[in-house]
């Protein structure tokens, strides 16, 4: 059996720091607010599990696909 993939605070701030992207475009990234984004990474909240699996799919995206889903949300 494979490990279960989980969400951490740490995980996504690490990720976000990876691509080199703002809390705002993760937040565009991901559907959410940068808000959201900054309350996970500080762990006073964290996102809803059945939106658990698409974070981190979307967290396993290189910087160029990162980059090109968030310039076709629009600015």
């Amino acid at each position: 059996m494979g490990r279960k993939a989980v969400f951490t605070a740490e995980r996504l701030k690490a990720q976000r720091s990876r691509l080199g992207l703002t809390q705002e475009q993760m937040g565009r990234l991901l559907g959410v607010s940068s808000l959201s984004i900054w309350k996970w990474e500080t762990g006073s909240s964290a996102p809803r599990a059945s939106r658990v699996p698409e974070i981190l799919s979307t967290l396993s995206l290189g910087k160029r696909e990162a980059l090109a889903r968030i310039a076709s949300t629009g600015e």
